[in-house]
């Protein structure tokens, strides 16, 4: 009897045993499950989001593929109607940055133009020169610049009396002259070419100009000391202290003895009753 119910009461414990550990064992499929769901999820989210970005970026280069087009149509329209380059010489001129005296930028604003002197749009690459005619040869260029059209696309600007393209450059050298030549040559395509020149106006370090003119037309200039001697000017016969004093004058028969101007010098040995000066 005892031996059965120590039997009856083993199995009762192997199959809650049994039992206890199917139910452990499914838990932890549950949970291995879980996660493995919620790392799906994650994944699928990457997915929309990157899928997404993808929609975004694909309407983007189409609608720059589309402006792409419209730019290129635009660009062959000005090329076939562009005539000349036209530099505006009121927006242009020399410009003051640092506040110091003279100026030490230029600013350059100019525009392709059709034949009705519209302007127009088109960027290109561009060369801009500026020169001091008044200088020598050799010294006339005082700056140098090139854009390409890339650089040149953003500078365009519109203002209440013009448009076009403009550049602001600093000069490196200081300006001697009020007047300086600028020279554009503006290159939209490799076969089309266009070149403009205008004078612009700057200013010039104060008194530059008239130092300048002064030290050109100026003449040796002897500066004398404020004193109370007597200097002869250049040429005046001079004599010494000791000369002065015990030379005695010689005269000649005339009363009157020529001067190297033509004019007569009066001698006291000629002197008469009437013509002997007296003080009043």
């Amino acid at each position: 009897m005892n031996r059965n119910l120590f039997l009856l009461t083993l199995a009762v414990a192997c199959g809650c045993a049994s039992r206890s550990m199917n139910t452990d064992l499914l838990q932890a499929r549950i949970r291995e499950q879980a996660i493995q769901l919620a790392e799906t999820q994650r994944e699928m989210a990457e997915t929309q989001s990157e899928l997404k970005q993808a929609k975004i970026e694909a309407a983007r280069l189409k609608s720059e593929l589309g402006q792409t087009d419209v730019r290129r149509d635009a660009s062959a329209r000005m090329l076939a109607e562009l005539h000349r380059v036209h530099i505006y010489p009121l927006a242009s001129g020399g410009l003051n940055k640092d506040n110091a005296p003279g100026d030490d930028a230029v600013v350059v604003q100019f525009a392709p133009l059709n034949r009705n002197n519209q302007p127009l749009q088109l960027a290109g690459e561009v060369q801009i020169t500026l020169r001091d005619p008044k200088l020598a040869e050799p010294k006339q260029v005082i700056g140098q610049w090139s854009f390409s059209a890339d650089e040149c696309r953003p500078k365009w600007t519109r203002g209440l009396s013009s448009s076009g393209f403009q550049f602001t450059l600093p000069i490196e050298r200081p300006v001697q002259h009020d007047s300086l030549l600028v020279q554009i040559r503006f290159q939209p395509t490799e076969d089309q070419r266009f070149d403009a020149t205008q004078v612009v106006k700057v200013n010039a370090p104060a008194g530059m100009a008239t130092v300048q003119a002064a030290r050109a037309g100026r003449q040796a200039v002897q500066v004398v000391d404020d004193v109370d001697e007597f200097v002869p000017p250049a040429g005046f016969p001079q004599e010494t202290a000791e000369e002065e004093e015990f030379a005695e004058p010689e005269f000649s028969d005339s009363d009157k003895e020529p001067s190297k101007t033509g004019r007569a010098i009066l001698h006291s040995s000629s002197w008469t009753e009437d013509s002997i000066p007296r003080f009043r």
